[in-house]
């Protein structure tokens, strides 16, 4: 894609944000995830901007949510230090421009998103990658589409169990051993 030479939209080192998609599937259901993950950056020194279409209820963010144009998130994202999101078009936005991604996902098999530039968070010890098994087929008009375990206490379990450690530790590992601070 063509990335325009645009100023930073702001002057301090952030990261950007992205938690909402077009399936619940794919939403990260992680009880106070981002808000977590938004307080942990905060204690690092990085402003967090969340750039979803939809809006957020996150506190301490740089609240850039709405219907932006692709030449704005691109900018945003460019200029960012990394990206955490799901699996969405924002995230594949991200790996156009070459931007390090961390995707919290358990909804698709890895194989299923682009690897390169991406730390992918994923807990393999329950249920995960209904996406793409063969045995259930994809019914987007089912916001709550989970052929395992829907209306279940296990319903998105995928990523219900993926905590805030595991992304930090990720991040940690994966990340900031390779950005240039």
């Amino acid at each position: 894609i063509t990335i325009p030479e645009e100023s930073r939209p702001i002057k301090d080192k952030y990261v950007v944000i992205a938690e909402h998609s077009t399936a619940n599937a794919k939403h990260w259901h992680y009880k106070n995830g981002w808000q977590t993950i938004v307080n942990w950056l905060n204690s690092l020194g990085y402003k967090v901007m969340v750039i979803s279409k939809q809006g957020t209820t996150l506190r301490n963010i740089i609240n850039e949510t709405g219907d932006r144009s692709l030449l704005t998130r691109i900018n945003q994202i460019k200029h960012s230090e990394f990206m955490i999101t799901i699996g969405s078009g924002l995230a594949w936005l991200a790996w156009a421009t070459g931007k390090k991604v961390v995707m919290i996902s358990g909804f698709s098999d890895p194989l299923c998103e682009f690897k390169s530039n991406c730390v992918r968070v994923i807990n393999k010890s329950v249920c995960n990658g209904c996406f793409n098994d063969i045995r259930y087929e994809f019914d987007r008009g089912d916001w709550n589409w989970c052929p395992a375990f829907k209306n279940t206490p296990k319903q998105f379990e995928c990523t219900k169990t993926i905590t805030p450690d595991m992304v930090i530790d990720k991040i940690e590992k994966e990340i900031f051993p390779f950005m240039n601070n």
